[in-house]
């Protein structure tokens, strides 16, 4: 897989409850899924902590890559 940042944004701690938060390993394994219904990647987000209660929400663009 291969990720492009499309929009950068600092938000805190108690605004992540807002957020389907899923692992890296989900996004793997979920990936072939994009026909399935219940499996949704319109919009998806990296989070990087900056600081104790602050993070950077990185919106990406998801490209899969065949070998």
């Amino acid at each position: 897989m291969s990720f492009e940042i499309l929009r950068k944004e600092t938000i805190t701690h108690c605004d992540t409850h807002f957020l389907n938060l899923v692992n890296y390993k989900w996004i793997q394994d979920n990936s072939w899924k994009e026909n399935n219904p219940n499996v949704l990647f319109k919009d998806l987000y990296f989070l990087l902590k900056i600081k104790k209660d602050e993070y950077l929400k990185l919106r990406v663009e998801r490209t899969l890559i065949a070998y």
